[in-house]
């Protein structure tokens, strides 16, 4: 499934009648290892762990039914990084997105919006009709963005933290 599709490529006219071109393309060992480091090196409560990678990746970039894809702007430079999972249910073949980052100096530059975009026609070549993902509830600019995009919520988790035998 993977050789399916090796790049996918489209044109956005941004607001300020600029030209873009976002590819979106199987991630390289070395951006691979890239994102390892960034992902491990930042704090956020809902970002990806070393022992995610090494539960969820045994066998890296060739682990069964996970993509790992690199989005480049038009100059080649490499401004995210989506990691999918496939999976199948009841209701048949799914897409989760596990993790979707945009570096920071690339950031409200319109750069997740076209990446979204081109995650769903990845996605679709892949004969896939649903895509999910989970979003932290203080993150208000991705839920902002997946909400404008279509994404609605399914369900919501609540989350409680209990005090310690020590702490009673």
């Amino acid at each position: 499934m993977r050789d399916r599709l090796r790049t996918v490529a489209l044109v956005h006219v941004d607001k300020t009648a600029q030209k873009i071109v976002i590819t979106l393309q199987l991630a390289t060992l070395e951006e691979f290892e890239a994102y390892r480091v960034y992902a491990d090196g930042d704090s956020s409560p809902d970002r990806t762990t070393r022992q995610d990678f090494e539960r969820l990746l045994p066998d890296g970039l060739k682990t069964r039914n996970q993509h790992l894809l690199s989005l480049r702007a038009e100059d080649g430079a490499q401004v995210g990084f989506l990691w999918l999972t496939t999976m199948e249910r009841t209701t048949g073949p799914k897409a989760f997105l596990l993790d979707f980052v945009i570096f920071p100096p690339f950031r409200r530059r319109g750069y997740a919006r076209e990446g979204m975009d081109r995650l769903e026609g990845y996605v679709s070549s892949l004969a896939l009709e649903t895509i999910s993902l989970s979003v932290s509830q203080h993150n208000f600019a991705a839920r902002t963005l997946y909400e404008a995009l279509g994404y609605e919520p399914v369900f919501t988790r609540l989350t409680k933290q209990c005090k310690s035998r020590t702490e009673r």
